[in-house]
């Protein structure tokens, strides 16, 4: 009887520690799939990656893994809202290389142009994301049909660069955008620096703060202000103001007191000098003779 109990209330943890789970996103990359888990982290959601069973018939290669993403199935239309809230995933659309790789709808000279292109603007877009700050990057080259014999080429190359980061180039000092249109304008012959188009992006997924709970990656961290360029806690701007306005106004009276002084004593030191006030001996003050006044003669009357 006391096994069979033992193994009644087994088998019921078990069945309670087993939680559903839905699928909120499938058939994504491994990129997509870490940044989908990691923002319904920060939102207060669980999300788990499961990769994608495939199946590859005779002769196929499979490139790529694929994810699905998986949460608590009582929170699965919550995280949905907050996915499509924020636009993920992403759609991806097909480049010009996937469009034309394998058909034969261009002449072969076209399709090595084009391939040499898309492979031009793949090992462009890898060296900029190198750069320290810089997450994804996608460069894009036009170069125009080459003129006739003898005929004057009108057209002149021409490139748009789109770069998403982490704020690194909003400082001004770290000249990224010259940067940038200088590589891709070096990258291609005939290609001029100021037809190199620069777009960046701040990410809004970077301030994502990390897990203080190994289940949970949620921080509800202080919420901080910059006033007057000095960054700190939100409740502490009272106690700085008041602090700032109390000194300002020991400076203001100190500097009052100190012209006060400087007007009392001023004529004592245009007559003995400033050797007089900083001498450590007291300072002595010499009793002026008062005149004695004119008495009036007092006059008779005959």
């Amino acid at each position: 009887m006391l096994k069979n109990l033992v193994y009644f209330v087994f088998l019921g943890l078990l069945l309670a520690g087993c939680v559903k789970k839905s699928d909120v996103v499938t058939s994504v990359d491994e990129r997509q799939a870490n940044e989908i888990v990691v923002y319904l982290a920060s939102k207060g959601i669980t999300a788990t990656k499961m990769l994608q069973p495939t199946s590859t018939t005779a002769g196929a290669t499979q490139t790529t893994s694929l994810f699905n993403i998986q949460v608590e199935g009582s929170r699965q239309l919550e995280a949905m809202a907050i996915l499509n809230r924020v636009g993920l995933p992403r759609r991806i659309g097909q480049s010009l290389l996937d469009l034309f790789s394998d058909t034969g709808l261009m002449t072969s000279d076209k399709t090595e142009t084009i391939r040499y292109q898309g492979g031009l603007e793949l090992d462009l877009a890898n060296m900029i994301r190198q750069i320290d700050g810089v997450i994804d990057c996608v460069v894009k080259l036009s170069i125009p049909v080459q003129s006739a014999i003898g005929e004057e080429q009108t057209q002149k190359p021409s490139s748009a660069v789109y770069v998403k980061h982490e704020g690194v180039m909003d400082d001004p000092n770290s000249h990224l955008v010259t940067k940038i249109k200088r590589l891709v304008s070096s990258a291609y012959p005939d290609l001029d620096y100021n037809n190199v188009t620069v777009v960046s992006d701040k990410s809004r997924f970077t301030d994502v703060s990390l897990p203080q709970n190994p289940d949970l990656i949620y921080s509800d961290g202080p919420e901080l202000v910059t006033l007057w360029s000095v960054t700190m806690e939100k409740h502490s701007v009272g106690q700085f103001r008041a602090l700032f306005f109390f000194f300002s106004f020991l400076i203001l009276a100190f500097a009052l007191l100190t012209a006060f002084l400087v007007w009392k004593f001023y004529p004592m030191l245009s007559s003995r000098g400033l050797k007089t006030l900083l001498s450590l001996k007291p300072i002595t003050f010499e009793e002026q003779p008062v005149a004695p006044k004119k008495e009036k003669s007092e006059e008779g009357v005959e």
